[in-house]
């Protein structure tokens, strides 16, 4: 198995948990949606690493599915201006296409542990590199053509997105350029001052 050192960890942390931000503020500050986070970091984050060992560790089955179910709570509950409500699971992840992503046993069973708990969840899949976002509705069975419309035009399920242009105008300036931007002020603030600090420290 190859190893992943905590920086390493905790760098993959932050990278996911600052695209669920990027996510629920463009939802937030351009479409009026109301924001409640949720998710395990959210609601449980004090005992979080606990939950994990106890997870590891306990032999009783209520503990164990209790667990699960708080350990695969969804990322955010988004409340849109007419009361229309999303139970949003926020993933980053490659995106290629939808028969693709079907058929890999993998994803379904991902889908499936969260509706087991959650069976109205929506799965918000956010690809940095495409500058791309696609969509599995929990309500729906997971075949493509029930899924077409959620994963190829997410505009049609996003209120107050009207039309694909709209809808590309939101994502790169609320989403994409936003996430680029504190992508290279980090860098260019830590990359010559962290070599600086570790000297002076040693």
């Amino acid at each position: 198995m190859f190893y992943r050192t905590n920086s390493q960890q905790i760098s993959d942390f932050l990278y996911g948990h600052n695209i669920a931000e990027a996510i629920k503020n463009a939802f937030c500050y351009r479409l009026n949606y109301r924001i409640k986070p949720t998710g395990v970091e959210n609601s449980f984050g004090p005992v979080n690493k606990y939950l994990r060992n106890a997870a590891r560790t306990s032999q009783n089955q209520e503990t164990l599915i209790n667990i699960e179910s708080m350990r695969k709570e969804p990322d955010a509950i988004l409340i849109s201006p007419n009361a229309n409500i999303n139970n949003l699971e926020i993933k980053s992840k490659k995106i290629g296409s939808l028969e693709d992503f079907l058929r890999n046993p993998n994803n379904k069973k991902e889908i499936k542990r969260v509706l087991y708990h959650y069976p109205a969840a929506r799965f918000l899949y956010v690809d940095v590199e495409k500058k791309k976002l696609a969509s599995i509705s929990g309500l729906l069975p997971l075949i493509e053509n029930c899924q077409y419309e959620n994963w190829n035009a997410p505009w049609t399920w996003i209120e107050g997105i009207p039309n694909e242009e709209a809808y590309e105008k939101w994502i790169n300036e609320y989403i994409f350029d936003p996430l680029a931007l504190a992508a290279n002020k980090i860098v260019s603030r830590s990359s010559t001052k962290t070599k600086t600090k570790i000297e002076i420290d040693f």
